[in-house]
């Protein structure tokens, strides 16, 4: 009989959550490796509660919002599927603290069913963040909770750090950042990603400069609005954001609408023809795939999925250094130009385009960083050797 592996996440498809994206990302590699895989959700929006697509069976939970008792009814649909999918399986991850994962590590603890926590943003989600979460009178407690897990992912050497110094004896964990799928994030020739543009309606004669992300506030767009508009009379370019800014209502991101809307207000303002908003897409990898450079201005992540997959394609990448990412996956000079603030965003734009040898330098160097370390396939058989063949 097949093992069976539930990842729990709380956004996945159609939702646009880098976490959701990549757990059906890793579902797959694991129904490649021969498990029968779950992938258990919430229902957003206007979506099945049950499909299956790529052998990987998709439930998503009904979630009501609104007032404490719209919330306890939620509760009381939450705790008992996700019960029933945990006494089902042999493994279950849990990515992020959605609804009930508490829950979940402490059932699996009674049980003796393994339940593996996986952190998805630093100073959000971490052990350490979610321990000191509710303040001091409670954080004992919370660090006995997390010490009840079956194991822990930690994206980054900051995130092991930080699980160390909160439960030193917690040993049972592994470091490393979520996968990409290499075979369809990969390197293109010219004429190929000539061919993208094409296809997608973007300029053939200009550097194209590509972001991906909600357009938030968060992700440091208005900066990069700011450096470019300065520059683009010197310099010829196109500048894609790949991302949604105007949520629908069923969106987990509506609430957020206000601040979305004016950020694109205000890229339209300062960079006019100069700037392409696509809105919510399900062909990322083909922007990618056109795109000459790739900017991540966030002021907080944990490990983006959309940095992982432009390196993978082989595109040149300019950061803020993140902690968690700096040093770790990102190396200045090497796959990556850094930029710590607004002078040093405008002068690495200006570096990439006056040294194309340069630029395809680090993104030879970051495609290889990919393929050879966090494929998805690498990922989960690492998953894998620790929590399921240890």
């Amino acid at each position: 009989m097949k093992k069976i592996i539930t990842i729990f996440a709380p956004g996945i498809m159609p939702q646009k959550s880098g976490a959701g994206a990549n757990a059906f990302c890793l579902a797959r590699s694991f129904s490649a490796l021969g498990y029968k895989v779950n992938l258990v959700s919430f229902r957003w929006c206007d979506s099945p509660f049950v499909e299956v697509v790529d052998n990987i069976n998709i439930v998503r939970i009904p979630i009501f919002y609104g007032n404490f008792f719209f919330k306890l009814f939620s509760y009381l649909i939450i705790l008992p599927v996700i019960a029933f999918f945990l006494f089902r399986s042999n493994l279950s991850l849990v990515f992020g603290p959605m609804q009930g994962y508490i829950f979940l590590i402490l059932l699996g603890n009674v049980t003796g069913k393994k339940v593996v926590y996986r952190s998805t943003m630093l100073d959000v989600d971490d052990i350490k963040s979610l321990i000191h979460k509710h303040g001091p009178y409670l954080s004992p407690l919370f660090r006995k909770l997390f010490g009840l897990m079956g194991g822990y992912i930690a994206q980054s050497p900051a995130m092991t750090s930080r699980l160390s110094k909160e439960l030193p004896g917690f040993v049972n964990f592994i470091e490393t950042a979520q996968g990409v799928d290499v075979e369809k994030f990969h390197p293109t020739d010219s004429l190929t990603k000539n061919n993208y543009r094409i296809i997608l309606g973007l300029s053939s004669n200009v550097k194209i400069l590509v972001s991906v992300g909600y357009v938030i506030e968060r992700k440091g767009l208005r900066e990069v609005f700011d450096v470019l508009s300065e520059q683009q009379k010197d310099l010829e370019f196109l500048y894609v954001i790949v991302g949604e800014y105007k949520p629908s209502k069923g969106s987990y991101m509506h609430s957020q609408k206000t601040e979305m809307f004016s950020l694109y207000q205000y890229g339209k303002e300062k960079l006019g023809e100069k700037i392409i908003f696509t809105g919510g897409v399900n062909n990322v990898v083909d922007y990618l795939k056109a795109a000459d450079i790739f900017i991540l201005n966030s002021k907080k992540e944990g490990m983006p999925n959309v940095l992982l997959e432009a390196m993978a394609c082989g595109l040149p990448v300019i950061a803020k250094p993140l902690l968690g990412v700096a040093g770790y996956i990102l190396h200045d000079g090497d796959n990556a130009v850094f930029a710590n603030d607004s002078e040093e965003l405008s002068e690495s734009v200006k570096l990439l385009f006056d040294k194309p040898s340069l630029a395809l330098m680090l993104g030879v160097n970051a495609a290889e960083l990919i393929s050879k370390k966090f494929s998805i396939k690498a990922v989960a058989s690492e998953i894998e050797r620790a929590f399921i063949k240890e």
